[in-house]
């Protein structure tokens, strides 16, 4: 079963606009923690719950709005700054409660991960 299936029949997600995207971002964190994709359909089915619960967490970071980042420039002097908050591009090492909870239950969770509520 592709994520997209299992987003919308098994974990019941409500997200349907640039839920693709959604879904490819999740996979990417919740991959990076467990190294590989599970084989064992049981913990596979603990994984594709991390990454849908991962990919809700990105939607609603996103709707907070894009990090922005500036940079200005005077002559030989630059200065670069950018914004603060929990938004969906900043977001590299970070998992959420959720996730890592679905993680855990199956024993593929890792106690140093950075973890975001």
């Amino acid at each position: 079963m592709d994520l997209t299936t299992f987003y919308t029949d098994t974990y019941h997600g409500s997200l349907t606009e640039g839920l693709a995207d959604y879904l490819a971002r999740a996979e990417n964190i919740i991959s990076a923690v467990c190294a590989d994709i599970p084989e064992n359909a049981e913990l596979l089915r603990y994984y594709e719950l991390a990454v849908c619960a991962e990919a809700d967490h990105i939607a609603e970071c996103s709707e907070s709005g894009e990090r922005v980042i500036s940079r200005e420039t005077l002559g030989d002097y630059t200065c670069a700054y950018e914004s603060s908050g929990n938004t969906g591009s900043d977001r590299g090492d970070i998992i959420c409660r959720e996730a890592m909870f679905y993680l855990d239950a199956a024993g593929m969770g890792c106690r140093s991960m950075n973890i975001k509520a």
